[in-house]
């Protein structure tokens, strides 16, 4: 009897090893998980939010930084708010050239998370057209009348002036210039950087929106299919598949506005604010904005030349964005009485929108609205 009981407690104790082994490892296992699903990304704009989080299904915790109904050429995030990008994992923004809002994140938090500027394609920027030609059409004037009024009533003044600091002046213009040099060159350099940066958020010189062409957009999806399987090479099988689904319905998408842009009847299309450049580039067509590529206004000039523009040639459409004021877009509708055809240009998501949108969703409407635009 005594054998027998020892025996029953040895084999009762071996269980209860097993078991507590068993309750160990897979607590390890639902941890592992645990860490790999709580890896958190951030990201700018719509496209890349919706491509991420296809491509890391339940894998990863997708995030957009951009907030409903926001604007991107005007948003600017809180100090909080770039702390808790620190706090994420992975930041993906399109390109320090293409939003400069994030390259300010980036320099924030690259020493705290990781960082993938999704596009690096450059040769395929397309400048803000916009910005140089308004900068050519109204400044030429302006400058040429300071330039004659400079030299039309102050040549004298500018004479005598230069005389008296040769004569009088010579030793205390190097002091300043040696002050100026000693003292002031970290003020001046970041005075400039300063400006710069301010400046190239509100006027960047490339269109951002290279995502409203799918082909460049497939470009980014590998690009964030790669980092994520450098990140989380366990689960490199499940992003592959997923992006090669998602490469299928970009190239379906790209195949579908060839077609659509096929036997044009008009070669103009009039839009709320120039994001259409890539396209307009691609396809052959001229894009006029209602708002400059910064929603920047147009002057009194160039608001009736549109409206006469628009009534000369019948156009019948104007395209109207999700996110930008429709003020004057309004007025022009009026004055010309056209109809407006809904755009979306996909930097962030409104209200309006359906909580289960996708890239692919929004780029189908999108197209269809060219097609009509353009053929009708």
């Amino acid at each position: 009897m005594k054998l027998r009981a020892l025996l029953i407690s040895f084999i009762a104790i071996l269980v209860l090893a097993a078991c507590s082994n068993d309750a160990a490892n897979n607590k390890e296992s639902d941890n592992t998980d645990s860490d790999n699903k709580n890896l958190k990304v951030y990201t700018t704009v719509f496209p890349l939010y919706s491509m991420t989080k296809e491509i890391a299904g339940d894998t990863m915790e997708v995030e957009s930084i951009y907030p409903k109904n926001v604007n991107m050429h005007n948003y600017e995030p809180s100090q909080k708010d770039i702390l808790n990008y620190a706090k994420g994992d992975l930041f993906i923004y399109t390109n320090h050239e293409l939003d400069p809002v994030a390259k300010k994140i980036h320099e924030t938090i690259e020493n705290d998370t990781e960082v993938l500027e999704a596009f690096n394609n450059e040769e395929a920027f397309i400048e803000d057209e916009h910005h140089h030609d308004h900068d050519h059409d109204h400044d030429a004037t302006e400058e040429d009348d300071e330039h004659d009024h400079d030299h039309g009533h102050d040549a004298t003044k500018e004479e005598d002036e230069h005389d008296h600091d040769h004569d009088h002046d010579a030793t205390k213009e190097e002091d300043e210039h040696d002050h100026d040099h000693g003292h002031d060159a970290t003020e001046e350099e970041d005075e400039h950087d300063h400006d710069h940066g301010h400046d190239h958020h509100h006027h960047g010189e490339f269109d951002p929106h290279v995502w409203l062409d799918p082909e460049l957009a497939t470009q980014m999806a590998e690009n964030i299919k790669d980092k994520l399987v450098e990140m989380n090479p366990d689960e490199k099988e499940t992003y592959e598949k997923n992006f090669e689904s998602l490469k299928a319905d970009l190239e379906e998408l790209s195949n579908s506005l060839d077609e659509a842009m096929k036997d044009k009847k008009r070669d103009t299309v009039y839009i709320s604010h120039e994001s259409i450049g890539y396209l307009a580039h691609k396809y052959d067509f001229k894009q006029v904005g209602i708002h400059g590529l910064n929603d920047d206004e147009p002057s009194q000039k160039e608001l009736t030349h549109m409206i006469e523009d628009i009534k000369e040639t019948k156009t019948p459409y104007i395209l109207r964005e999700q996110n930008v004021s429709s003020r004057l877009t309004d007025m022009i509708g009026k004055e010309t009485d056209v109809e407006f055809l809904p755009f979306h240009n996909l930097e962030a998501l409104t209200d309006n929108d359906p909580e289960d949108s996708t890239y692919q969703s929004l780029m189908k409407e999108n197209i269809e609205t060219l097609k009509k635009a353009l053929q009708e």
